[in-house]
């Protein structure tokens, strides 16, 4: 499944007696963020939607439509703010994990890159990268 990789969904921010914001996700009642100023708290609600979305893409799960925010009643305590996820991004930040493929070349380009003492894996990463980035 192909996915949108940048998103927006509501969030509701309600202030603690303590300080500080508590966050939830009407669209994901299990994702919960804190923050203790309002910088950190949306970084922190970024953070949360991000590594979640990030992993239902992994795992191929159906993600909600995000809930219209007109249709939300926060507690008096309480305002709604949108929160935007890039998981493309996300996902080139975090995702440091490698792998191993297997590349065929004829022979006379692998004696002419050897020659030249060209990394092959760092210029297929390179190239791959400079490509989906035009394209992304």
């Amino acid at each position: 499944m192909k996915y949108a990789m940048q998103y927006v969904y509501p969030a509701l921010f309600a202030q603690k007696k303590e300080g500080g914001y508590a966050i939830e996700f009407p669209d994901f009642p299990w994702l919960h963020a804190k923050g203790k100023t309002w910088t950190t708290a949306f970084a922190a609600a970024e953070e949360a939607l991000n590594r979640w979305l990030w992993h239902a893409e992994e795992e191929g799960k159906t993600l909600p439509r995000p809930t219209n925010p007109a249709a939300l009643t926060p507690a008096a305590d309480a305002f709604i703010s949108l929160i935007k996820a890039d998981t493309w991004e996300y996902r080139k930040k975090h995702d440091t994990r490698t792998i191993d493929r297997m590349i065929t070349l004829p022979k006379w380009l692998d004696t002419m890159g050897q020659e030249r003492a060209i990394n092959y894996s760092m210029l297929l990463q390179s190239t791959l990268m400079e490509m989906f980035h035009h394209n992304h």
